[in-house]
């Protein structure tokens, strides 16, 4: 799947969330030079500006001492224009990192690395929750959706078309986050995969090469085939093509097949 696509969307929606708040404040602070630690605050200031947070980036060097890093965090936590606070890990030896994260005000800390948001997950009765588990949720619905999707639907792509190469595909239902313990905070989604190797039936001799073939039919997404393809097989060709004015995300699987025998030399 398209995890950068998937990234931006989620972006986009936020952005008007964001908006119907107004000024929302975050602030990071990292202590010392970790060059992991840098890349993934600048990452994070850059995703915050996306859509549309005031990032505040608090620098330490790298000898810092605890004290000091617990006055920072005190204050951040008093300041009404700040929302949220993150201090990024790991951290110098010489601070004891779970007495930072015990120090954080809870309802500003959007890690949920705090004794009491991780009890509330725990107890499933989340307040926030750690980015990483719940993006996994997140993809594992999004790649199910678009694994079972049918042509027409939102999530019919790339990924669809292959599945239904090598498997039959149905979409059984979506678990909501209580099925679990501690509970996600998103719904999750089950999907039944039969192998089933259609190439054959398709008249497919070179399944690989159909699938890049197929992955050149979605290259820009929402454009009609004959803008997608006339680059690399001929302006006349699609011309010459029922297709050529549908979006590859409207074609079965059975049309993608005979628009690819009828463009690409066997």
């Amino acid at each position: 799947m398209d995890g950068r696509a998937l990234a931006a969307r989620i972006r986009e929606e936020l952005k008007g969330e964001i908006a119907e708040f107004g000024d929302v404040g975050l602030a990071t602070i990292l202590v010392g030079d970790d060059p992991a630690s840098q890349i993934y605050i600048r990452l994070k200031h850059k995703a915050a500006e996306e859509v549309g947070i005031q990032a505040i980036d608090e620098r330490l060097p790298q000898d810092t001492a605890e004290g000091e890093l617990l006055e920072l965090v005190g204050e951040l936590n008093e300041d009404d224009s700040i929302d949220g606070l993150l201090v990024q890990t790991p951290l110098p030896a010489q601070i004891d990192e779970a007495r930072v994260m015990r120090t954080l005000d809870p309802m500003k800390d959007v890690d949920g690395l705090h004794p009491f948001n991780a009890g509330q997950l725990y107890l499933g009765s989340q307040t926030l929750v750690p980015a990483t588990p719940r993006a996994v949720f997140m993809v594992q619905k999004e790649v199910a959706a678009r694994l079972a999707a049918r042509p027409g639907s939102r999530d019919y792509g790339y990924l669809s078309v292959r599945a239904q190469v090598y498997a039959d595909v149905e979409r059984l239902f979506d678990v909501p986050p209580s099925a679990f313990q501690p509970p996600p905070a998103v719904d999750s989604t089950v999907v039944r995969l039969l192998p089933r190797n259609r190439a054959a039936e398709l008249g497919l001799a070179d399944p690989a090469r159909f699938l890049r073939f197929a992955g050149q039919c979605f290259r820009q997404k929402r454009k009609t085939l004959r803008n997608n393809l006339a680059r690399l097989y001929g302006k006349d060709a699609m011309d010459d093509s029922p297709e050529a004015g549908k979006r590859a995300e409207e074609l079965t699987l059975e049309q993608f097949a005979t628009l690819y025998r009828r463009l690409v030399p066997s």
